[in-house]
């Protein structure tokens, strides 16, 4: 014959029933509420909506502002690239190197006093009248004031006397040899 088989009986300290005691009263409340308040579920949607949803609407914003200003930065680059693909097909840069090398060329030209390859044109209109042998002598203010806009005459009128207390200006004069007298700055 056969023995039954040995019961184990495990005895719990007062401490550990009365914790299990009160963990399945709460447990078997919080069911209860569960199963018996829809509202409890719907409390808990909008916890979470008021906890979530301002912070989803400030990164929407951001999101939008940062879009906009990445496409207005995006449009920016394309039509800078295509301003640049457009500057390789214009012949202004080769007109501009050759005006630079002609300005330099000139420049030497008007430091060692060679005068330029084309002759000066003569002025229509001058600010004050000159007179015959005032364009024998060049003055040191001569460029350096402003005309006076009441006095200007054409060539056919300069038999006027200017103004007393008036500098007169005079256009640059010819030396001997043909060569531009230059004032130096």
């Amino acid at each position: 014959m056969k023995s039954p088989p040995l019961k184990v009986v495990h005895h719990l300290d007062e401490d550990t029933k009365t914790r299990a005691l009160r963990g399945s009263r709460k447990m078997s409340e919080y069911l209860h509420h569960l199963a018996n308040e829809p509202s409890i579920g719907l409390y808990h949607v909008c916890d979470h909506i008021i906890r979530n949803v301002p912070r989803s609407v400030e990164t929407k914003k951001i999101l939008k502002t940062s879009n906009k200003s990445v496409e207005d930065l995006n449009y920016d680059m394309d039509f800078t690239i295509r301003t640049v693909r457009n500057l390789h097909d214009l012949d202004t840069f080769t007109n501009l190197k050759q005006l630079i090398t002609e300005s330099t060329k000139t420049l030497e030209n008007i430091r060692l006093k060679i005068p330029p390859s084309t002759p000066e044109p003569a002025p229509i209109l001058s600010p004050t009248p000159i007179e015959p042998e005032a364009t024998k002598e060049t003055s040191e203010d001569s460029f350096g004031s402003e005309p006076d806009l009441n006095n200007l005459t054409t060539g056919a009128q300069q038999t006027k006397k200017p103004a007393a207390g008036k500098a007169k200006k005079q256009p640059p004069s010819k030396k001997k040899d043909g060569e531009l007298a230059f004032k130096s700055f």
